[in-house]
């Protein structure tokens, strides 16, 4: 099986939006591909999902997901 590495903003883009790298991630779930994780990477996507701009676009995306949903 192959075995990827995808740095911080490959990540950030495949869990909150759309396109190429929520492809490769869906992969990833679905097994036919490994991802590789350092500690200094996680550390890193940690640091970074704190970032002032990220938080906003992720608070955005969170209440248009919410909006979307009809009860």
């Amino acid at each position: 099986m192959k075995k990827v590495v995808l740095d911080t903003n490959v990540t950030i883009s495949a869990l909150f939006w759309e396109g190429n790298p929520r492809k490769i991630y869906d992969l990833v779930r679905e097994e036919k591909l490994i991802m590789l994780l350092s500690d200094d990477m996680e550390k890193e996507f940690i640091r970074v999902l704190g970032y002032e701009k990220l938080t906003s676009a992720v608070l955005i995306f969170i209440r248009l997901s919410l909006a979307s949903r009809t009860p």
